[in-house]
């Protein structure tokens, strides 16, 4: 508890650190419920090829930041986990703590390169049109959702749409969960772009973004799109970013529209 109590002492807010106790206890518990061994998650060759990382709300989760290695990735933050879960099975992971890196002898920079290698193969990524995500709730089967990966990025199947369709598609992973990290994936966003053009990139939680073709005119239209979502249809701590993103498929650059 010392670092808690000198966290405090520095101005850390008491609800801040009390939440990531809880958490942290919650951790604990779940890892006993698994039968997670906490020696094997301190053995580095264990656990290099699972490391894995997610984008979060850098100012939702400064308490936590200040104890994990992460980095900036346009005003959110990327953090990682070691991923045990089995396939098929529930997700189970831990989350990679300054202490843990300590006991590896890995840095930040290690871990992105690691988890850059190891999420395509263990959280295969996913996109797919809004409206067949639309159709799914309401028990259709939309026909032109063959899975036939008419473009396809290492373990990303991009289905084309008929001219029909929504110009919106819905980016994640298999799990659906801490899906919005696909676009930290290399290569994807231009991909996406080859067959959109250039593209605004909705964090709509932290478990997805939705890809939007427009011109960087619309960004404020499209930021308040977010943020009626955000604080209507998402869970305060799923909250990802209160406005978007844009990609330039001429300069293959992102960068924050809005």
């Amino acid at each position: 508890m010392e670092n808690y109590f000198s966290d405090f002492q520095k101005g850390r807010p008491f609800a801040d650190i009390i939440r990531e106790l809880k958490s942290v206890y919650s951790q604990r518990l779940n890892n006993a419920a698994t039968g997670i061994d906490a020696n094997a998650i301190q053995d580095f060759s264990f656990i290099k090829d699972r490391v894995c990382y997610k984008l979060v709300n850098k100012e939702l989760n400064a308490g936590l930041l200040s104890t994990v290695p992460h980095r900036d990735f346009h005003g959110l933050a990327v953090i990682y986990y070691i991923n045990l879960s089995s396939a098929g099975g529930e997700m189970a992971s831990v989350t990679a703590t300054g202490n843990l890196a300590d006991t590896w002898g890995v840095d930040e920079e290690r871990l992105f390169g690691l988890a850059s290698i190891n999420m395509p193969e263990l959280n295969r990524g996913q996109i797919s049109p809004l409206s067949d995500e639309l159709d799914s709730l309401v028990g259709n089967h939309s026909p032109h959702n063959t899975g036939c990966g008419c473009c396809r990025y290492n373990r990303f199947d991009f289905t084309s749409v008929d001219e029909s369709s929504l110009p919106l598609y819905i980016a994640t992973n298999a799990r659906k969960v801490y899906g919005s990290a696909v676009i930290l994936y290399k290569g994807l966003l231009d991909t996406v772009a080859k067959m959109t053009g250039s593209f605004f990139v909705l964090p709509s939680s932290v478990h997805e973004c939705i890809f939007a073709p427009g011109v960087p005119e619309d960004a404020e239209r499209m930021a308040e799109m977010v943020k009626s979502i955000n604080a209507t249809q998402v869970a305060a701590e799923e909250v990802l970013y209160d406005g978007c993103f844009y990609y330039n498929a001429e300069s293959h650059e992102l960068h924050r529209a809005a």
